[in-house]
């Protein structure tokens, strides 16, 4: 992490596919320790992420994918497990954000939708969730970036104005609140 936010990608990368080592002998020794498949799946992303700045989408997509095989068998495992439902959903959002990179919209739509199904039912289990509603913000922008669906945008708006009504001091609802403005007054999807 360290290495990554030095901007030394080659060195983050060779960290985090040293350590996708050690998980992946750990996640074999025990396959049925959801914590250390979770950790396997972690890695994965880590990997994906490095690659996908350094326009490895082949491989960063790769990446994200072994990652959200393991989330797929955790969620089905657990179904009530909230954090591995989250995880699955920003599994199925990184795919689908590599998928958009690489042309594939239809690809990228099914597997944002997939990622939003995910974040309504989480965030209507616990309507005071903050993280769970602003979760769900990030679906809909998804979807107002692929289909510029304005009822994408009202969702959006409504969860915004919720978050507000209550209080929730995070920076996140400002920006966007100000990105949503921007993307529905210019007419078009950014």
């Amino acid at each position: 992490d360290f290495l990554l936010r030095q901007g030394d990608l080659s060195g983050a990368l060779a960290a985090y596919r040293a350590g996708l080592v050690i998980r992946e002998r750990l996640g074999a020794g025990d396959p049925g320790d959801a914590q250390a498949q979770r950790d396997l799946s972690v890695s994965h992303d880590r990997v994906g992420d490095v690659l996908l700045r350094q326009g490895d989408l082949s491989g960063a997509l790769a990446a994200y994918r072994a990652g959200l095989v393991i989330r797929e068998r955790l969620a089905a495992g657990d179904p009530g497990d909230a954090q591995a439902q989250r995880d699955l959903s920003v599994s199925h959002n990184k795919v689908g954000d590599v998928l958009r990179r690489r042309g594939d919209l239809s690809g990228a739509l099914a597997a944002y939708r997939a990622d939003l199904v995910i974040a309504e039912r989480l965030a209507a289990g616990d309507p005071g969730d903050a993280e769970a509603a602003l979760d769900l913000v990030v679906s809909h922008s998804k979807m107002v970036k692929m289909t510029g669906d304005g009822g994408h945008a009202a969702a959006m708006a409504a969860i915004l104005d919720r978050l507000e009504q209550q209080g929730v001091q995070d920076p996140r609802v400002g920006e966007f609140r100000a990105w949503l403005a921007g993307a529905m007054g210019a007419g078009t999807t950014p």
